[in-house]
């Protein structure tokens, strides 16, 4: 008999952390029935799990403090307890979205006679550091978080239990004993539609070592940002078939508005419209949302979640990450995985740490859209620097594959 999981999901719209959930339900289903519990059905339809619905009263969206916080969640909790009562109970549970957001979880737990479920908690967003969330990662049973929220994470943990972090580290603690686990994300490698290689001929290992000029271009570009780019080098013909490709959520932190407007300063260095495919996602419930502008050149295409994501990504040939301090960022690894070249902000987050500029991603200066905007006009100009980093990111994405990334978590879980 197969063992009983539920995945709980209380944000109303799709982002990044459902991405991660949706992956692992795909590797749980084999051995495991499957059961979200989400007011967010929409997005869980291709799963292939069975879907059970979280409603939320209208005075109680978007409550993140204060005596509506707890409501908000005693809510959710009590409808957890009726479908355990009157659906049955689980033998593990997975809260997909933090120990804040998944509050309703750890009441749940709390006030659930003979409660033997083994509760999972991913953290793939910043943890704050208050009581509730140090509470949330003291009662789960295992905690797996991106290696870029270990930090906060132990924060919080220490703050609830008023010791020093340095202690959570010493050999007796939970959490040398293996409780705060670390995983990356991962795709479906094979599942990511590969965007057209360019024509010009390029050796991924030994270019930058045999044009040492381009190296040292790549090197410095920051500090050459300032200086007008060589319109006499402009190759028109490879840059016509250039498009940028942004894909995010209109939350503020993702600044779609430095994105556009690099591309507007870009095009008045290369000295024609650059074209720029945005697919975005508009959050619902949310006071942090960036709206979009009027009406917009012809050559930037907005498609609000289209259904066909994969091809708009496939046929274009730059992806560009304008985030603040991304966790992880799939969308940069799924467009290295189809072969575009990656453009990154030097911010010290995950990627920055894992890419090397001018080999397998692009950078600029966090938050400087001259920066990016000199950056994208490079990349633009040159098809054949281009190919090297595409195909340099595409080799790099090899090494996450869904399956080998969320190992543990499944194995956690069943």
């Amino acid at each position: 008999m197969k063992k009983r999981v539920m995945i709980y999901d209380p944000v109303p719209f799709f982002g990044g952390s459902k991405q991660v959930a949706k992956q692992l339900v795909k590797q749980l289903l084999p051995t495991a029935h499957v059961v979200v519990v989400t007011n967010d059905k929409e997005t869980w339809q291709d799963s292939g799990a069975e879907l059970l619905h979280l409603s939320t009263p209208e005075s109680l969206k978007g409550q993140t403090q204060g005596l509506n916080f707890y409501l908000k969640h005693l809510w959710f909790a009590l409808q957890l307890l009726w479908i355990s009562v009157f659906y049955g109970r689980f033998k593990r549970v997975l809260g997909i979205s933090g120990p804040t957001v998944d509050f309703a979880l750890y009441i749940y737990r709390l006030i659930l006679p003979f409660s033997v479920f083994d509760l999972v908690q991913l953290v793939q967003g910043p943890v704050p550091m208050s009581r509730i969330a140090g509470y949330g990662i003291k009662q789960a049973d295992a905690v797996f978080c991106l290696e870029t929220m270990v930090d906060s994470t132990k924060r919080a943990l220490a703050f609830y239990q008023q010791i020093p972090l340095e202690q959570l580290n010493e050999p007796d603690s939970s959490i040398s004993q293996g409780k705060i686990q670390t995983f990356t994300n991962g795709i479906e490698l094979d599942a990511v539609s590969k965007c057209p290689m360019y024509e010009a001929n390029c050796s991924v290992k030994n270019y930058f070592i045999e044009n040492s000029a381009a190296k040292k271009n790549i090197r410095h570009e920051k500090k050459r940002s300032e200086n007008k780019l060589s319109r006499s080098r402009t190759n028109f013909k490879d840059s016509a078939k250039v498009s940028l490709f942004w894909c995010a959520s209109l939350l503020n932190w993702k600044r779609l508005d430095l994105f556009l407007a690099a591309v507007s300063r870009a095009s008045r260095l290369v000295g024609k419209p650059v074209s720029a495919n945005i697919c975005y996602i508009l959050p619902k419930d949310s006071q942090h949302v960036y709206w979009l502008p009027g009406p917009m050149p012809r050559n930037i295409k907005f498609y609000q979640q289209p259904e066909n994501l994969d091809e708009i990504r496939a046929s274009s040939s730059i992806f560009i990450s304008s985030s603040e301090k991304e966790p992880f960022g799939l969308s940069v690894l799924e467009s290295m995985a189809a072969g575009l070249t990656v453009v990154i902000p030097h911010d010290d987050a995950y990627w920055d740490k894992e890419l090397e500029e001018g080999k397998d991603c692009f950078k600029y200066t966090a938050g400087d859209e001259n920066s990016l905007a000199h950056a994208l006009a490079k990349l633009v100009k040159d098809a054949e620097l281009r190919t090297c980093i595409g195909k340099a990111g595409q080799e790099h994405a090899q090494h996450y594959s869904a399956k080998n990334c969320y190992q543990q978590i499944c194995k956690a879980l069943t």
